[in-house]
């Protein structure tokens, strides 16, 4: 996978600096893709975490976190 995921090592960690490695539309929503993220994509019958990503001081909505084929997406 592309994107490591912080929330399966430490679930307390509320803060943390990374990179966008792409951006773009799927299925008409915007999405983002991380380097490293503590949102819990979609999956083993749990929902994704929602919440914020703030970046330059601009607040930016997670509605949804999927992995869509090896990769972990931010809608």
């Amino acid at each position: 996978m592309s994107t490591q995921l912080l929330c399966l090592e430490n679930t307390y960690n509320y803060s943390f600096t990374a990179k966008i490695t792409k951006a773009g539309i799927f299925n008409e929503t915007p999405y983002i893709i991380l380097d490293q993220t503590m949102f819990y994509p979609q999956g083993g019958g749990q929902p994704s975490d929602i919440g914020t990503i703030e970046s330059d001081g601009n607040i930016f909505e997670v509605s949804k976190c999927q992995i869509i084929e090896d990769k972990c997406y931010h809608f």
